[in-house]
């Protein structure tokens, strides 16, 4: 029994040795580690340290050269502005000088063109006037040359007349002899004058106591009217006959405008419709019969 306790005591003896020995090392591990956190935060703060010290320097050198580059782009920027101002002076004096050399030059200009043009005008009117003065003399000559005509032509009737009269009483009395000349006859005289100069002259006589008659219109021509009334109408002739029942007479442009149609086909159509009596013309206007 007491062995065994002896033997249990040197157990925990040793356990204790153990213990205690392990508790030593892991103290000296955790100094060691301290020590090695300690050195470590002091070589951190250090860089640290030197770090925000290279950085402040290197603020303060760049903002010192910030400040010298802003200085010298403020002397260039007052140099430019300096040169700009010489620049525009210059420029006002070259505008000023430009302007009043332009001025002489158009003023000189303007005199020499209205010195041309009141030239041309007097040789203009001049021309004018001799134009006028022989148009004048030329009207006065073609004047008295139709004068000198017309008084020829005058002379050319009264012979033509006063043979006619001779002819008309030979006529006379070949024809009705000695015994009794008609009372009254009905005489129609026709002149054609082309280039002051009569033409054809035509004689009718009637005998006494008789009257022409107008001719009876012949079977042919009775035929044609009633062919023309059977005839139905074509396109042309009924659109216009239509438009002009509508309206209170129309010209023949009217017609043309309102139908679209061209003025020959207008021109043909009304006479178509003239012929058949469905048309009348009233002082060039056309009217529905």
């Amino acid at each position: 029994m007491t062995a065994l306790k002896e033997q249990w005591q040197q157990a925990r003896e040793q356990r204790q040795a153990e213990l205690q020995q392990r508790r030593e090392q892991l103290m000296q591990q955790l100094a060691d580690i301290t020590q090695q956190r300690q050195e470590r935060e002091i070589a951190t703060a250090t860089d640290l340290q030197n770090f925000v010290a290279d950085l402040q320097s290197e603020v303060s050198q760049t903002r010192f050269q910030n400040q010298k580059d802003l200085a010298d782009l403020q002397s260039e920027v007052l140099a430019m502005a300096a040169d700009v101002q010489a620049s525009l002076i210059e420029i006002r004096q070259d505008r000023q000088v430009w302007s009043t050399t332009l001025m002489d030059q158009l003023s000189a200009d303007a005199e020499a063109l209205r010195q041309t043009v009141n030239q041309f005008l007097s040789e203009t009117a001049h021309i004018r006037r001799e134009q006028a003065a022989d148009l004048h003399a030329q009207l006065r000559s073609n004047r008295q040359a139709q004068v000198d005509d017309v008084a020829a032509f005058r002379q050319s009737l009264q012979t033509s007349l006063a043979a006619l009269k001779v002819f008309r009483q030979q006529l006379s009395e070949s024809v009705w002899g000695l015994m009794g000349t008609p009372v009254a006859s009905a005489t129609s005289t026709s002149y054609t004058a082309v280039s002051a100069k009569p033409q054809t002259v035509s004689v009718t006589k009637a005998p006494q106591g008789k009257t022409p008659r107008e001719k009876a219109p012949t079977e042919k021509a009775k035929a044609e009217a009633l062919a023309a009334l059977k005839t139905p109408l074509t396109k042309a002739e009924q659109t216009i006959f239509d438009h002009l029942q509508e309206s209170d007479g129309l010209k023949v442009i009217e017609i043309e405008q309102a139908l679209l149609l061209q003025r020959l086909q207008t021109i043909d159509a009304l006479r178509a419709l003239q012929q058949r009596g469905l048309v009348i013309q009233k002082e060039r206007r056309y009217y529905a019969a």
